[in-house]
């Protein structure tokens, strides 16, 4: 981290009569706003990661493979043949309150 601009801005805010309550305020807002940011970023990127993969898993281009979850080896393999798409299985990825509230604890921690 670059200490330069912190005490930069720092100093143009008391010399402009800031008081040191109001400079607290200033970056606490700052830091909040970025975590927030980072938090529902990295909850959108990782929903869309989600439906990639699940979509990746259920298809059927693994070569009679079936996916991972719904192949279980292919033909002569002890496991049913097709895809998971076949097989009814569906996967899809779910937004809970409590994955939020767990993305912005540890966007603050």
């Amino acid at each position: 981290m670059n200490y330069a601009k912190p005490s930069r801005e720092i100093g143009i805010l008391k010399a402009t009569g800031a008081k040191d309550r109001n400079v607290l305020s200033v970056f606490l807002v700052e830091t909040l706003f970025i975590g927030l940011l980072g938090a529902a970023l990295g909850t959108v990127f990782g929903w869309i990661i989600a439906l990639i993969i699940g979509q990746t898993i259920g298809s059927s281009s693994l070569g009679g493979m079936g996916g991972i979850f719904g192949g279980g080896g292919g033909p002569g393999m002890g496991g049913p043949t097709g895809s998971a798409s076949t097989l009814g299985i569906t996967i899809t990825p779910i937004i809970t309150p409590v994955l939020v509230l767990e993305a912005l604890g540890l966007a603050f921690s």
